[in-house]
């Protein structure tokens, strides 16, 4: 249809009451001066739900213009306008559209619920303007009561109901999937989260947020993503500056097709103070607008993490008295070569006390990254007292990057090499003296400390 001198295209309301339009097809309509689908200056209530109002190339005037009333537009297709809504006068209020191709989508003072999209319809054809399963409207629109489409098609047939005249048996439907590589590391370990998603329904789904909360055992270093579709952008919303320890992690993915997907990679290490083995789960989900089957949105990714055990070589060590110190070793029972290995050792009092047999120690030992040991001295205190055998104990604590192994304490011996005895030494070196009366003189050494 076309009008000139001001008429509208299609349809004119100017009486006084209220109309209701549903399930209209408005196609190749044009007016030169008020709307070429719709022109109304009614002062009642209009209502525009469930309608598809097209134009086969843009041009016309508004497809929708309104100068009085009160207009309600829901679930409805505008494409190839113009201007798709245009109010001068009344009130407008828009929620549930779907705009495609118009130069401006809204001109005036309009109320929008928010709801409404700008994408591709994606019509079959251009003579029944139904929908194909590429069309942004499929499960995008809301429960208007309206429970049948044009055709007598039950509405909705998805998860949720089709914007314009049309309803569709397509479904929306998104999947995800995640792994993690290597499944198995020590700490400090390089690790790679990969997050697979796809449209697995069958019909386009638009809407579609990834978020991923990466607990604080990991650190995450890289992000990046890639797409196997046309136009199919992925865009992060939500990320820690990187090096991140933990953190949330969002994304929004513009549209999928039937069987366009795409893929984010997450790239870290593993915590490399770790002080025990622990199975750290990543968990990864996805929505989408319409999304018809909540069991398929979300993974998650299981990493172990095994940490080294930390003992001392022995659980008992010798010493001599007088070696000055004893030399101690503590060992990994596998080397990690991402991260040192840090332990506190610490000495107590058994029959030797400190400070007159050892020197007391409370110190923190490293064990390089790739090392699979260390050692540390304690000072030895030696005396020339005749004596048993002295011992004073050494424990393992605090280990960081390993946890305690079975021997995490020991027992350092100081074995005495001190001797009882006594040395009489003749001042002269001879022992002989002649007869009457005539004396020597002896001195007596101890050859070890007295006791009392």
């Amino acid at each position: 249809n076309q009008a000139f001198g001001g008429g509208a295209g299609a349809l004119r309301l100017y009486s006084g009451g209220n109309s209701r339009i549903v399930n209209t097809l408005f196609a190749g309509n044009y007016a030169s001066t008020s709307g070429s689908a719709i022109a109304s200056d009614t002062p009642g209530r209009v209502e525009i739900i469930h309608s598809t109002i097209v134009s086969p190339s843009v041009g016309g005037t508004p497809a929708l213009n309104f100068t009085n009333g009160t207009t309600y537009v829901t679930n409805t297709i505008i494409s190839n306008y113009p201007i798709g809504i245009e109010r001068t006068g009344g009130a407008v209020i828009e929620n549930y559209n779907l705009f495609d191709g118009n130069t401006v989508n809204l001109s005036g003072t309009i109320t929008s619920g928010g709801n409404s999209i700008t994408g591709a319809a994606a019509f079959f054809d251009t003579t029944s303007y139904t929908l194909t399963a590429l069309s942004a409207a499929i499960n995008r629109g809301v429960d208007a009561g309206v429970g049948t489409d044009f055709f007598g098609d039950v509405r909705p047939q998805g998860s949720d109901f089709d914007i314009g005249y049309d309803e569709t048996a397509f479904t929306t439907d998104v999947g995800i999937a995640k792994t993690v590589t290597p499944a198995s590391v020590t700490p400090g370990g390089p690790i790679t989260y990969t997050v697979r998603f796809s449209n697995t329904g069958t019909g386009l789904v638009s809407g579609i947020v990834v978020s991923d909360s990466v607990p604080v055992s990991v650190t995450i270093t890289g992000v990046t993503s890639s797409t196997f579709g046309s136009g199919v952008l992925i865009t992060q919303t939500s990320a820690s500056p990187l090096p991140s320890v933990g953190g949330d992690f969002a994304w929004t993915v513009n549209k999928l097709a039937v069987g366009e997907s795409g893929v984010i990679t997450l790239t870290g290490v593993a915590k490399a103070s770790l002080a025990a083995d622990a199975v750290i789960t990543n968990t990864s989900t996805i929505t989408a607008v319409g999304d018809s089957t909540a069991g398929n949105n979300l993974a998650a990714a299981a990493l172990n993490v095994t940490v080294p055990r930390v003992a001392f070589s022995a659980n008992a060590y010798t010493v001599g008295e007088s070696s000055g110190a004893a030399t101690v070793t503590v060992t990994l029972d596998a080397a990690n070569p991402y991260a040192p290995v840090m332990v506190v050792v610490q000495s107590s009092n058994g029959s030797a006390t400190a400070p007159a047999d050892y020197g007391a120690i409370s110190q923190t030992v490293t064990i390089p990254a790739g090392a699979q040991q260390a050692t540390f001295i304690v000072p030895i205190v030696g005396d020339a007292v005749d004596e048993a055998d002295e011992t004073f104990n050494l424990a393992l604590s605090a280990p960081v990057g390993a946890a305690l192994g079975a021997t995490s304490t020991a027992a350092v011996t100081i074995a005495d090499d001190d001797t009882a005895a006594v040395r009489v030494l003749e001042s002269s070196n001879d022992t002989r003296v002649a007869e009457g009366g005539f004396t020597d003189n002896y001195s007596v050494v101890l050859l070890s400390q007295p006791t009392a």
